[in-house]
């Protein structure tokens, strides 16, 4: 019965060890920031299972 009553919740409990500093990525220094942007923001490049940059947002880019 306990089973099926926390299954209908309409809420998502996050506990985590700390809070963020900011969600403007320029201001923060701390790396539970960082766990929340990545909830919130996109980036115009992400990496592959390597490590290497490929596009996201970004079509293409030249450096």
């Amino acid at each position: 019965m306990f089973l099926s009553s926390f299954a209908q919740a309409k809420d998502i409990i996050w506990a985590r060890y700390g809070d963020i500093d900011t969600l403007d990525p320029h201001r923060a220094t701390s790396t539970l920031s960082l766990q929340v942007w990545g909830l919130i923001y996109d980036t115009l490049l992400a990496t592959d299972k390597d490590g290497n940059a490929v596009p996201h947002l970004a079509k293409s880019w030249e450096v």
